[in-house]
């Protein structure tokens, strides 16, 4: 009987009420999730190791989306001030983000149309060196959100600058190029590669890009640090052509830089950080600054035949 009056009073229910009661339980359920998803994330576990690291406890993508009740923006956008706050960790960055692809794989399961989640987790991979995860992460992007010129521009960077693999960098280059949108830079970056000197112009023309379009204070530290780090390697490429040049129209190379200006060269140039190159004229040999240690040897045209 008891069953009966409670069934009876439901169905007297207006309907607007039931919809509104629906959406709460949806809200207050998604709510939990959420909360419970901050919680898996920031449990620590004591690594057992030698590095004092330790590591997310992270739940499985498809299944989260599966129990996210509609709301899988929203709990993607948790996962993702979770991944912002990971990449700027100290003990994160130290260990070289080694859950940065995982936890961006999460992120983008849950919402697969994430597509600003895509570039920074492959720029910030990137970063870190993990040029696998972060050739998987773009590429992931890429069959979801096709209409972003930045993920296949991303991957040629993978490919020419840091495989020196050029023709599959240009493949993506042009890739990105077609995708409506894309700036004339994509297009000009191709033309480029043909050469030492323009293949360090087009890297420092793609992370001046990557610092237009990033917010993350912790993604933008990198980025500006490797940015440094490029023109550094970019000043080295042409002082090294130039060298080259003068040795073989002379035999010897200059006794110092002031010989290479009106050769080529305007003004002996400084580094970004103001201070100047070393350069040693019995061996034709240019170098960084003082204390600055590039991650690379530069890549020059001697070096690229």
């Amino acid at each position: 009987m008891f069953q009966s009056c409670a069934s009876d009073i439901i169905l007297e229910m207006p309907r607007a009420f039931l919809q509104h009661l629906a959406v709460m339980v949806t809200i207050v359920s998604a709510g939990y999730a959420a909360y419970s998803a901050q919680r898996i994330l920031v449990a620590r576990q004591a690594d057992a190791g030698t590095d004092g690291g330790y590591r997310l406890f992270l739940p499985d993508g498809p299944s989260v989306r599966l129990l996210a009740l509609g709301q899988q923006v929203t709990l993607a956008d948790a996962y993702w001030l979770r991944f912002v706050q990971y990449i700027g960790s100290p003990e994160a960055m130290r260990d070289g983000l080694p859950q940065a692809f995982e936890l961006a794989d999460l992120i983008t399961d849950v919402d697969p149309l994430y597509g600003y989640a895509y570039q920074a987790a492959g720029v910030a991979l990137n970063s870190a060196k993990r040029l696998d995860e972060s050739d998987a992460i773009l590429a992931k992007g890429m069959h979801n959100v096709g209409d972003r010129w930045q993920l296949p521009f991303y991957l040629a960077f993978n490919h020419w600058y840091e495989r020196n693999d050029l023709a599959t960098g240009a493949s993506y280059l042009q890739r990105a190029a077609a995708v409506p949108g894309a700036p004339n830079l994509v297009r000009e970056m191709v033309a480029r590669l043909s050469s030492a000197a323009g293949q360090a112009d087009a890297a420092v023309a793609y992370f001046e890009n990557l610092l237009l379009s990033t917010d993350e204070p912790g993604l933008r530290e990198r980025l500006e640090e490797r940015l440094l780090e490029l023109r550094i390697e970019r000043d080295l490429v042409r002082l090294e052509d130039l060298i080259a040049q003068y040795k073989a129209q002379f035999g010897a190379p200059p006794p110092d830089l002031d010989e290479l200006v009106g050769r080529g060269l305007v003004a002996v140039p400084v580094s970004p950080s103001g201070s100047p190159y070393r350069y040693d004229p019995s061996t034709g040999q240019i170098e960084p600054p003082e204390g600055k240690r590039l991650s690379r040897p530069v890549r020059t045209a001697r070096s690229d035949n």
